[in-house]
């Protein structure tokens, strides 16, 4: 295996800061989409069951 250059492995302050911005950012991001997926999903569920419901009552 070849080693890679001592360049690639210090740490730097830009590095150390990007690392925090990341794992501070990362986390609100990642629940922001859950919670509109979310929204989206109960969205379609009701919309679903409105259908079935007007389907029901034609007969």
């Amino acid at each position: 295996m070849a080693k890679m250059p001592k360049s690639w492995t210090i740490v730097t302050p830009f590095s150390r800061l990007l690392a925090l911005a990341l794992f501070i950012i990362l986390p609100f991001l990642a629940f922001l989409w859950g919670a509109n997926y979310q929204a989206n999903l109960d969205h379609s569920f009701v919309y679903q069951a409105e259908l079935q419901s007007l389907s029901c009552t034609r007969k």
